[in-house]
């Protein structure tokens, strides 16, 4: 009799320990309305009409399978992805959230057997005959429901990294036709695309977002570079480029929603638990970027159940950091080219852009401080050099390329971004 009133006492003093857990979560994530109109659907409905028109493949032919595409080449490809672009610009500003991630076996939702190969591509040899992919008639019905399998959204995340490359490549067309401030209108769309799929998104989203920023980064450097944009637009982007990145989803909501996928809340409350270790990694995230310092291992041994590997948070801030750099980076770049072409010389101080060129001058994410900004005679009427510290917070003078094999070296932002990440 003593030993069940016993076993009733800890199994009541149990359910208490867990409802007073449950009443006071130590997660909070995030809660992002369904829009009406959601520019998700847009950027869906545009992925699937460059699947429908074969765009990707246009793409392989004149691109990936050549090193030195010509300015007609380009054109090519920029025309392939017109009618996806149409669809994508209908309502790509709107506000986005992306649908929720569903846990299960992958399986592919186009079978192996309908998957075509890009052709070789011979130069001078007319392209082969289109053939139509095989319809997907599960699109439409996603969009209408909001429920997605994780194979679709994969689909789906492949098809936007595809419309980016296309941006790419409008961009380019764009500067060899003289219409340098239509070429900014690409790197645009492709920096809203990547910021909208991170909202509501999980680990895989932030990870292609990531890739699609960078795509973008190179387009813009390559528009800089080599086209002349007007000092009005270069001024417009670099605001708007600003905004565009704070509202990129921060990494600790990420590491929430990727909880909330997995449904790994509270279950015991007399050992150290999962989630008051995701709590700490979502603070770790939350510090500014350069002052994190390491991320301590779990309270047990082997791999993390919902946050992946213990190594896996740690790289994604540093590439969130890689990425920060150099879109802020490039907004001081394009903020130093208005200035120069309004001026006659570039200011020999970063803090002469504002307010006229930049609300404030952003910092360096790698150190918290100022971009090193080096003018070449000192007058400003030369060359200038800009660049950040990278993610170990040493200045090598910009003369050690980052390198993510061992985290050291500058993240070069002008005369040419350039890191080892994005060659």
């Amino acid at each position: 009799m003593a030993g069940r009133m016993a076993f009733v006492l800890v199994f009541i003093f149990t359910c208490a320990l867990m409802s007073v857990a449950q009443d006071a979560p130590l997660i909070e994530v995030p809660e992002y309305p369904i829009p009406e109109d959601n520019a998700w659907d847009y950027m869906v409905r545009a992925g699937y009409a460059s699947y429908q028109s074969d765009a990707g493949a246009v793409y392989a032919r004149y691109h990936l399978r050549n090193p030195e595409p010509t300015p007609d080449e380009w054109r090519i490809v920029a025309e392939a992805y017109e009618p996806a672009f149409a669809v994508l610009r209908e309502g790509l500003y709107l506000p986005c959230r992306v649908p929720e991630v569903p846990i299960g076996p992958l399986e592919p939702v186009v079978p192996p057997e309908e998957m075509a190969t890009p052709p070789e591509r011979v130069v001078g040899a007319p392209a082969p005959p289109f053939a139509p992919p095989p319809p997907l008639d599960w699109v439409e019905e996603c969009l209408a429901s909001g429920e997605w399998t994780s194979e679709q959204l994969l689909v789906v995340s492949a098809w936007m990294r595809g419309l980016s490359r296309g941006l790419v490549c409008e961009a380019r067309s764009r500067v060899a036709d003289g219409r340098s401030d239509e070429a900014l209108d690409s790197v645009q769309d492709g920096l809203r695309m990547a910021r909208n799929l991170t909202i509501n998104g999980t680990r895989t989203h932030q990870l292609v977002a990531g890739a699609m920023a960078a795509i973008a980064t190179s387009s813009l450097d390559h528009v800089l570079a080599s086209g002349d944009p007007s000092p009005e637009r270069l001024i417009e982007f670099a605001r708007w480029n600003e905004q565009n990145r704070a509202e990129m989803q921060p990494l600790s909501a990420t590491v929430a929603l990727e909880c909330k996928r997995h449904q790994r809340w509270i279950q015991e409350v007399v050992v150290p638990t999962e989630d008051e270790y995701t709590a700490e990694v979502m603070a770790w995230l939350d510090r500014p970027a350069h002052s994190r310092g390491a991320l301590h291992d779990p309270p047990w041994e082997g791999q993390q159940l919902t946050l992946g590997s213990t190594g896996t948070w740690p790289r994604m801030a540093m590439k969130r950091m890689l990425s920060d750099a150099g879109l802020s980076g490039m907004s001081l770049r394009c903020a130093l080219q208005a200035y120069r072409q309004r001026e006659g010389a570039y200011p020999t101080d970063l803090h002469a852009l504002t307010p006229d060129y930049l609300a404030e001058v952003p910092l360096d994410p790698c150190s918290g401080e100022a971009f090193v900004y080096v003018l070449t005679p000192p007058d400003g009427t030369g060359d200038y050099s800009l660049h950040s510290v990278g993610p170990d917070g040493v200045d090598d003078h910009g003369e050690l390329v980052f390198n993510a094999k061992d985290g050291e070296g500058d993240v070069l932002i002008a005369p040419r971004w350039d890191t080892h990440e994005n060659r």
